[in-house]
């Protein structure tokens, strides 16, 4: 895989330090611990017993508070995926709000997108191929086509049928038919669709974007990122006119 070589490397089996014997790694359970160990030789870690914390300007400083109030520590916040350091509370949403797929080398096209529109505005969304509120979505697409790219990711959340329908849509998108699968998932209509996956269908871009959906935290579709890096849990009433925010980015840069 290339996606984003320390976020993406989710087993860590050891690292070697130039001049120094390789320093073997504990388990590791998240991509957050793997990309941490992929940086370079850290000799431990042990999650902390806090859920959640808050970010407090206080007389001048700024601290970071865990939600229970027990746990406090002053410091520097970085958002590690944007590279940018969040030192004033006005930040914050203009970060957590924003995904820059550009900054984290992210290449969507690895993820076997089906693509809606030639427009030089490339749009990522995220769907279930059996959401009905992606369907929503999805019937608004045509209507912008000159003037983004769309670039859909299917992803099962709804279950063993979605996974199913997942398979289908990215092995035929593989295929001469690749027509028929962009049909079949914007009108939510795959009866026509094979009832056998080819022999030679390459299962990687389905693996890569379930590895991308867990590393961007997706707990629900649709969910739309903008080229500016903002994002739109849902489908958004007014499709044309969010995606024309002219919304500032600058703020998260300060």
């Amino acid at each position: 895989m290339k996606l984003l070589p320390a976020i993406f490397l989710l087993v860590v089996s050891s690292l070697a330090v130039a001049g120094q014997p390789p320093v073997a790694s504990p388990e590791v359970s998240t991509p957050t611990e793997a990309a941490l160990f992929a940086k370079g030789a850290i000799n431990a870690m042990k999650a902390l017993p806090i859920d959640g914390f808050n970010m407090v300007e206080a007389g001048g400083e700024t601290y970071f508070i865990s939600r229970n109030g027990r746990f406090a520590f002053k410091g520097q916040l970085m958002d590690t995926w944007s590279k940018t350091p969040i030192t004033r509370i006005e930040q914050v949403d203009s970060v957590m709000n924003r995904i820059p797929l550009a900054d984290m080398k992210l290449n969507i096209d690895e993820l076997g997108p089906v693509l809606v529109g030639k427009g030089k505005t490339p749009v990522v969304v995220f769907v279930d191929p059996q959401c009905r509120y992606c369907k929503k979505l999805q019937q608004q697409l045509p209507t912008l086509a000159d003037r983004y790219t769309f670039k859909i990711i299917p992803i099962a959340v709804l279950g063993q049928e979605s996974t199913i329908l997942v398979n289908k849509i990215e092995c035929l998108l593989q295929t001469k038919d690749k027509e028929k699968a962009t049909t079949a998932l914007l009108n939510q209509e795959y009866a026509g669709l094979p009832e056998q996956l080819p022999g030679n269908c390459d299962k990687e871009p389905m693996q890569k974007a379930v590895i991308t959906s867990a590393i961007l935290g997706l707990t629900a579709v649709p969910f739309v990122i903008a080229q500016d890096g903002r994002t739109h849990k849902g489908a958004p009433d007014d499709l044309a006119g969010w995606l024309n925010s002219t919304q500032s980015v600058s703020t998260a840069k300060q």
